[in-house]
């Protein structure tokens, strides 16, 4: 994964992608459709295009192409994201909460 220069994940259904965090953890970056958390998980590190909009995905790639310095700032913030939102600990503590919440302690 780390080899790519950009990841598409063009799914046009999809719940959380762990394709899409592992692609964000390399440092590469992602274009994506709005489909299930995509969008969540990407957020402002990489582009997020309408389902079965290859217009919207050619222009996406093109620009990237062409910004090898907003590809590389892409790259780095989406790596900044994974660690701080998705690292396992992160996560476990917010299940824990949850669960809490749900228990009433």
């Amino acid at each position: 994964m780390n080899a790519l220069d950009v990841y598409c994940s063009t799914s046009t259904a999809e719940a959380f992608s762990n394709s899409i965090g592992e692609a964000m953890s390399c440092g590469v970056p992602v274009i994506a459709t709005d489909v299930g958390d995509s969008a969540s998980i990407v957020d402002k590190t990489g582009l997020i295009i309408a389902s079965n909009d290859l217009d919207g995905l050619s222009q996406g790639l093109s620009n990237l192409w062409k910004g090898t310095e907003w590809r590389n700032d892409l790259s780095q913030r989406a790596r900044q994201r994974v660690v701080e939102e998705y690292e396992l600990n992160q996560v476990l503590n917010r299940y824990l909460q949850t669960f809490c919440k749900i228990m009433g302690s």
